[in-house]
């Protein structure tokens, strides 16, 4: 497991500030619980691959939902895909690149968050960012649940990191 503490502060920290130069709404301290919470939920910021399935990244997003992210919802906001476009690295494809690139993969699920209608819990509220994570990522249909969300968060983020 990499330390949760170190892939806020090196992956998902430069991702979101970079991304709140588009709309300062897409970075915070609510945003960072959000998306440290779900790469510990969907890999246990330990895997790159979903056992017996398709998804990828330390993010578990699977190819499909990159695709349509990518291709279909940020084509029609310029500014926003030009700060997601600023993590890809030169030589692959995006997809190519959903696995090992971690930055290009916390932009993406940020986005998907973004997608939703509803604003973002308040910070700290931990429980409420579980059932955040429940309805706008993980679905109805999938297999995780909001309240183990929450006991990975408090289980492995230390208190004060945020």
């Amino acid at each position: 497991m990499i330390p949760p503490e170190e892939f806020l502060r090196h992956v998902i920290r430069p991702v979101l500030s970079r991304l709140a130069g588009f709309d300062s709404r897409l970075g915070g301290a609510a945003s960072e619980q959000l998306m440290l919470g779900t790469a510990l939920a969907e890999s246990r910021l330990g895997a790159l691959e979903q056992r017996g399935g398709p998804a990828l990244s330390m993010f578990q997003i699977e190819p499909a939902t990159f695709t349509d992210i990518y291709g279909r919802y940020l084509r029609s906001r310029p500014g926003l895909l030009a700060a997601v476009r600023t993590f890809r690295l030169p030589g692959l494809r995006p997809l190519e690149q959903l696995a090992g690139n971690q930055h290009l993969a916390c932009a993406i699920a940020r986005v998907k968050y973004w997608m939703n209608p509803r604003p973002l819990p308040a910070p700290g509220d931990i429980d409420a960012l579980g059932a955040y994570w429940k309805a706008a990522y993980n679905t109805s249909r999938g297999a995780g649940k909001a309240s183990r969300w929450a006991h990975l968060y408090r289980k492995y983020v230390r208190e004060g990191v945020l």
